[in-house]
């Protein structure tokens, strides 16, 4: 049983981490485009 807790929460911690990950990212590319215009958007 403490096997499968412990999976559970490991699963648990890469999603979060995931959808943190994806947060910055998206938040990178807002930057970008208010900071450099439609330009960088386009090489990127």
């Amino acid at each position: 049983m403490n096997r499968i807790l412990s999976g559970v929460g490991q699963v648990h911690l890469l999603l979060v981490l995931f959808s943190r990950y994806k947060q910055i990212v998206h938040g990178v590319r807002v930057f970008i485009l208010k900071g450099c215009g439609n330009n960088a958007a386009q090489a990127a």
